[in-house]
């Protein structure tokens, strides 16, 4: 739920929802660019990734630009966990990747002329590597630093608020581990996996009531697993790491989470507590690096989060903006495209062979949405001279380019095998069904299809 809390049926006792999981769409990506190198080879992998980066995380990069100065407004109207969502919500953007999800044809063609699309390709990726290398090393430090001298908890007195706060959260394992180190200022949980996550105090006294928010604030962030809501944030920063106004994205969605997890900790808390707990963030404050969740580490928006704190406003829970957002996000997606490696049919299509080596075995046509109907190709020649000196350039995306589209299907026989031919009003799809893994490839035709000369050299097959 929006507020953070969901009560369970049978036990009644208080659990916290996760917001949507950050390794989805980081996932996704690392499996399609690995199984499509496996199965197709470096160079259609290659082109799968450049078609993947640039369709996604583009949109991603002008949705956090648009939602960065639009925060501070909703921040005030609706709920701290929503804002915290909002940021996560390109994570879904891997639905886009489906076949349900495919965009009719671009609104938006951009050329790229030569090699520079992969020399881009390049650079970005260098970029991307050592961002992602540069804070994955920052934190394993990190962890090895505030772990190098931790101690287990053995003081009953800390162990049972522990315990007690971990069976009202409805954690159904007890078996992370409660540290007290000398390096940190702040309790902090460190670790992306269940496995690796660890709870550290600071080596100072706390009092029982302190002690209590201390583990609830941790508990919140572990069972909504924020450490990779934090690490899909850096992978959008990293995607787009040549931007500087997504870096500061990243760090206003780090401050909306632990908004929001003070927004449920404190749920239905009287003055007197969310006081406490205010001069508790005060008395805490430290630093926090790489995949940690922490009590108190941002002194740049203290002055905001105390406000936040000790104001008991009630706010609208964003469900419907959610929605909206979410449904606009998804289906806007893919609409502007890259074209690039250049060439004419006689490359694309022919492979620079003898047109006349490619027999054409079936040639069907339709319009708009109508079926496919057989017909006759009177001149030969004419059509493959045609299609030969066609110009077209790859396109990044996936587009079916049939809604109200002048259609041609065309099945050579060569000899490699058979291969199938799509002509739409501005594009081309080449099938060929040889090989151990067939892979279609979509054209971009700039100059589109001259339909009035292909009808001139097409005759209906008479009906028998």
């Amino acid at each position: 739920y929006l507020d953070g809390r969901e009560i369970s049926n049978d036990s009644r006792r208080l659990r916290y929802a996760p917001l949507i999981s950050g390794c989805i769409l980081p996932l996704y990506f690392f499996l399609v660019t690995v199984l499509a190198m496996l199965r197709f080879g470096v160079r259609e992998a290659g082109q799968i990734a450049l078609s993947l980066c640039f369709n996604i995380f583009l949109h991603i990069s002008i949705y956090l630009l648009l939602l960065t100065p639009a925060m501070p407004f909703l921040r005030s109207r609706i709920s701290a966990r929503t804002c915290a969502m909002l940021w996560l919500l390109p994570n879904c953007l891997y639905l886009t990747q489906y076949s349900f999800m495919t965009a009719d044809h671009p609104l938006l063609v951009i050329p790229t002329p030569g090699i520079l699309p992969w020399l881009l390709l390049a650079v970005w990726l260098a970029g991307f590597v050592i961002v992602m290398l540069r804070h994955t090393f920052s934190h394993l430090m990190f962890r090895s630093h505030i772990l190098k001298n931790a101690a287990d908890v053995k003081d009953r007195d800390i162990i049972r608020p522990w315990n007690r706060e971990l069976r009202q959260a409805n954690i159904q394992r007890d078996d992370f581990p409660l540290l007290i180190s000398p390096d940190i200022r702040t309790p902090l949980s460190i670790g992306l996996f269940q496995s690796t996550t660890c709870v550290l105090l600071p080596d100072r006294p706390y009092r029982p009531d302190e002690l209590s928010m201390i583990f609830r604030h941790e508990i919140i962030h572990i069972s909504r697993s924020d450490a990779w809501s934090k690490f899909f944030l850096l992978f959008c920063a990293a995607m787009c790491w040549f931007n500087p106004l997504i870096w500061k994205a990243m760090d206003q969605s780090g401050e909306d989470m632990e908004l929001s997890c003070d927004e449920t900790l404190l749920l239905d808390a009287d003055d007197d507590t969310r006081r406490q707990y205010a001069e508790l963030i005060l008395s805490t404050a430290g630093d926090a690096r790489g995949f940690t969740t922490c009590l108190a580490a941002s002194a740049s928006s203290m002055r905001y989060r105390l406000k936040q704190i000790m104001s008991r406003q009630k706010k609208h829970t964003g469900a419907l903006l959610t929605g909206c957002l979410f449904f606009i996000l998804c289906m806007t997606c893919g609409y502007v495209s890259l074209t690039y490696d250049c060439q004419t049919g006689a490359e694309a299509i022919y492979q620079s062979e003898n047109p006349q080596q490619f027999a054409i075995r079936s040639v069907e046509t339709k319009k708009n949405d109508e079926e496919y109907v057989p017909v006759s190709c009177q001149d030969t020649a004419a059509l493959q001279s045609y299609l030969a000196e066609l110009p077209m350039c790859r396109l990044t995306g996936r587009y079916t380019f049939e809604t109200g589209s002048r259609q041609l299907y065309i099945l050579y026989e060569a000899s490699e095998g058979a291969l199938v031919l799509q002509l739409y009003d501005q594009a081309v799809k080449l099938t060929p069904l040889y090989g151990k893994h067939p892979v279609s490839a979509t054209y971009y035709l700039p100059d589109g299809t001259d339909w009035e000369y292909i009808d001139s050299i097409l005759s209906a097959v008479p009906e028998v």
